[in-house]
């Protein structure tokens, strides 16, 4: 009885110790990823800071296509980014790579109209906010499930409005599919990139 009562006490301190556990690994995730969000806009400040101007085209498209949705962000171009990306709310910053100007005017423009409505719609708020509820329930995959979701039907959205600020719907078609062979990565930083690739079939 000695020993078996002994036994008991053992497991008892084992699961203790467990549970005690469990909330530092809980937190200490949570502080892992609020770190990596800081270090994120902290990267996109460096960006802005040292991004470069744009093409001629580029601006004269910018122009056109934010004067018929009502806003203006500032665009620039960096080497440190391989995909277009836009942040910032109320001064938003749209981030080309330095190679944009290399595409052909229709798929600037698909680009630009996806990036501007973004901008327009202050999609990056949404987005840091879905990081934060991220970062608290990083441990729960219905949470990562949902916010997929959630940034899918973001992108379809913004797609349809490209699509409409686009000469043709075949045109804005063919933009995610070249910017799908391009292979742009999404960013390690928090931003709204325009990536074909994932989801990209039922974008289309």
């Amino acid at each position: 009885i000695h020993v078996a009562f002994g036994a008991v006490v053992d497991e008892a301190d084992a699961t203790s110790s467990f549970v005690w556990l469990i909330p530092v690994v809980v937190v200490g995730g949570i502080v892992l990823r609020l770190t990596w969000l800081l270090i994120g806009l902290f990267r996109l400040r460096r960006l802005r800071i040292h991004g470069s101007g744009v093409s001629p085209i580029t601006r004269r498209l910018a122009d056109e296509l934010g004067a018929s949705i009502g806003v203006k962000p500032r665009l620039s171009t960096s080497t440190k980014i391989a995909g277009p990306a836009t942040y910032g709310v109320l001064n938003p910053v749209v981030m080309l790579p330095t190679g944009f100007s290399e595409f052909d005017e229709i798929t600037q423009r698909g680009v630009l109209s996806h990036e501007l409505i973004h901008a327009r719609r202050r999609d990056w708020l949404w987005m840091i906010v879905e990081e934060w509820v991220q970062a608290t329930f990083w441990f729960h995959p219905g949470v990562w499930w949902l916010v997929r979701r959630v940034r899918l039907a973001r992108e379809c959205e913004v797609d349809f409005g490209a699509a409409s600020l686009c000469r043709s719907r075949q045109d804005y078609i063919d933009t995610l599919l070249i910017l799908a062979e391009a292979r742009c990565p999404t960013h390690d930083a928090p931003a709204m990139g325009f990536s074909a690739k994932p989801a990209l079939e039922q974008r289309l």
